[in-house]
């Protein structure tokens, strides 16, 4: 059994989750809510980077990628906000692509809906089937400009349009995962919306955390910095943290597999030689931190970073992935509107 234990640090690397103002109140305490009207409309830039981790923790870079997003207020009802959303490389992200600047301009853009409540807690995707029904329209669109775009090392893989487009048509055939893609760039946005947060003070709950083997359960943290939290802005943090539960999930999926063996072990005589035999380390940890003005509820910019790592510290393999995203809002100047 314990030639399977070589996969744990390899399985690491597949743990790829009344409308009033917001303000600061008498009390210590900092309110996030929406303040938004029909018509308004803000921009972020979004850059993402992938990278491995091997011997050392030393990181890899795998793949990056940047996009526009464009949201709009479209409609507003005392208890929602209907907001229309635009991403400029939506699928950059899907497919591990850079587009130069003209190709993408000359793309396609996806357009969905979503909803919120008049608090401006992220709600659901409003046009679900709609979305996906326009993205299989313009695949050939996408699978020209995304082909014309590739680097000559990733046209030796795909020597001809074609089999580029059954590249594409493969990563695109799951709605689930696009829609969850849309979904996630609003939803991490609009996390601390409808929260009152004491200064000082640390609020936590139990999350999971899905990955291809299995789920991580978490316990999440956030909070808001009470220093540089101020009548402009609320300076908001969360973390997360899997490890425990990374461990025993690795564990379980070895478990899983020796089953299968003519001399495989009960779950209990199993964790009890893993614990003998393994010295295993696992992390699972998850970090945002956002800047949120308090006027309008606007978000104004989102780090976000999470990291999954294995290591044998018996032979010292290290196996894992660290994923790094920042969404900022451009401004007048950014954008030269003040020109």
């Amino acid at each position: 059994m314990k030639k399977l234990y070589y996969l744990l640090p390899l399985l690491a690397a597949l743990l790829v989750p009344g409308k009033a103002a917001a303000q600061m109140m008498p009390d210590s305490t900092v309110q996030i809510v929406a303040y938004w009207e029909v018509g308004d409309s803000v921009d972020y830039t979004i850059t993402e980077e992938k990278f491995s981790i091997g011997q050392n923790e030393e990181e890899t870079l795998v793949s990056s990628f940047s996009s526009l997003l464009h949201i709009e207020v479209v409609d507003a009802t005392d208890s929602t906000y209907t907001l229309s959303v635009t991403n400029d490389n939506l699928l950059g992200s899907v497919l591990g692509l850079v587009l130069s600047p003209e190709d993408r301009a000359a793309l396609p853009r996806l357009n969905y809906r979503v909803k919120t409540n008049e608090l401006g807690v992220f709600l659901r995707m409003e046009d679900e089937d709609e979305f996906y029904g326009r993205l299989q329209q313009i695949i050939p669109s996408l699978t020209k400009g995304y082909y014309r775009s590739l680097a000559k090392d990733s046209k030796a893989i795909f020597p001809t349009e074609k089999s580029f487009a059954d590249f594409m048509k493969g990563k695109l055939e799951d709605p689930t995962y696009l829609i969850k893609l849309c979904a996630r760039d609003l939803s991490d946005l609009l996390f601390f919306h409808g929260s009152r947060l004491t200064l000082g003070d640390t609020y936590s709950y139990d999350d999971q955390y899905a990955t291809i083997i299995g789920t991580v359960p978490m316990t999440v943290c956030f909070w808001a910095d009470q220093e540089l939290t101020d009548e402009y802005s609320a300076v908001l943090y969360k973390s997360a943290d899997g490890n425990e539960g990374m461990r025993k999930l690795l564990q379980d999926f070895v478990y899983k597999l020796q089953v299968e063996e003519p001399d495989a072990l009960s779950y209990e005589d199993f964790c009890e030689q893993f614990e003998k035999d393994v010295n295993l380390e696992a992390r699972l940890e998850e970090t945002l931190s956002e800047e949120v003005h308090l006027d309008t509820g606007w978000p104004i910019a989102l780090y976000y970073d999470i990291e999954s790592v294995a290591a044998d510290v018996e032979d010292g393999t290290v196996k894992g992935n660290h994923t790094s995203r920042k969404i900022k809002l451009v401004t007048e100047e950014e954008d030269g509107g003040d020109e």
